[in-house]
């Protein structure tokens, strides 16, 4: 008996925690002629992403009240997350009219779902479009390194996306790489992103490991958004760290 008590007890608390988290994760702020969800999922920003339902001939209207296109507006970057939303809408069977994603009529029962598809679609079409402009951005970092780069050891010696091996016998891609004849120098650009800063301490540690290592260069788009943690484990891997726009004096000592 004195277990059933506990289980009971215990399993009326959790249903009374559920119904909390459930409540704090979903909002609903209602209107005169929609109402608007708030998800518990986020734009890239940091905004909950909200959907909008209300009446429509009969049925309903569910759609993001153009909130996708004000996030990447924020960003500078309407005209392409609206040619990245027409690709989501086409292929998910949703409108997009180049300000929001859109239902026009749905059944009742169909709400929950479509709820979710709109969220999902305005939240993929931000996080593509933010994507896209990282992208962009390191493309020019990477420009510009390439340019330091030669500058620095001439267009002779540099090897550009190389390839080499680790001690692991596993082959790795790196953005240059410098043959000064005594040594080699490899170069990875790294962005403050997690994933870039992992992926490179794994590369560089396993070259590392290489009898004949060559010297390991991190070259960072942005150091202070990379923060002091990370630059500290990198630094483990590496026998060198810059960041691409630092000054020419610190380029020129690289390999003196």
């Amino acid at each position: 008996m004195g277990q059933t008590s506990v289980l009971t007890v215990s399993a009326s608390r959790l249903h009374a925690v559920a119904n909390d988290i459930a409540k704090s994760l979903v909002r609903i702020d209602l209107g005169e002629r929609a109402a608007a969800i708030s998800l518990p999922i986020l734009f890239p920003g940091g905004n909950p992403v909200s959907v909008f339902i209300e009446p429509h001939d009969g049925a309903w209207l569910v759609h993001d009240n153009g909130h996708g296109a004000m996030e990447a507006e924020m960003l500078g970057a309407l005209p392409t997350y609206q040619r990245i939303a027409r690709d989501i809408a086409h292929k998910s069977d949703l409108g997009f009219d180049q300000r929001m994603f859109f239902v026009a009529r749905v059944s009742e029962e169909w709400l929950p779902n479509m709820v979710i598809a709109i969220g999902e679609a305005a939240r993929a079409a931000t996080i593509r479009t933010a994507e896209k402009l990282a992208e962009g951005v390191t493309n020019t970092h990477r420009e510009l390194m390439v340019e330091r780069l030669t500058h620095r050891f001439g267009k002779a010696r540099l090897s550009l996306n190389a390839s080499i091996r680790g001690e692991s016998s596993h082959e790795y891609e790196v953005d240059a790489i410098a043959d000064l004849g005594r040594k080699r120098m490899a170069f990875e650009l790294i962005s403050p992103h997690q994933n870039s800063i992992s992926a490179a301490f794994t590369k560089f540690s396993d070259i590392s490991d290489l009898a004949e290592a060559p010297d390991r260069v991190a070259v960072l788009t942005d150091p202070e958004k990379t923060g002091k943690g990370n630059i500290i484990l990198l630094g483990k891997a590496t026998t060198a760290i810059i960041g691409v726009n630092d000054d020419e004096p610190r380029w020129r000592a690289l390999a003196a």
